[in-house]
């Protein structure tokens, strides 16, 4: 959340700095990141029965500026391909 707040600050202080697409991408990619951290932890709450932290998470989710439609998750790794 912090790094998502320094480069929104960096957009209203820099308007037409020359770096401006690389810091939109990385504010996107920032965004995804935190939607897909969100989900994964709302699934945990949801795997270990606590419901109503899985919503909490969910909810977070819903004023996200991304969408689920708009993120494609990484492929898992090899250690997460054992543990789940």
């Amino acid at each position: 959340m912090d790094t998502i707040n320094r480069a929104k600050t960096y957009q209203i202080r820099y308007p037409r700095a020359e770096y401006m697409p690389l810091v939109n991408t990385i504010l996107v990619r920032l965004h995804m990141s935190q939607y897909l951290l969100n989900e994964n932890i709302a699934a945990l709450y949801d795997r270990i029965d606590k419901p109503e932290a899985a919503k909490i998470y969910r909810q977070k989710n819903k004023n996200s500026l991304v969408e689920s439609a708009d993120i494609t998750p990484p492929p898992k790794g090899f250690l997460g391909e054992i543990f789940d």
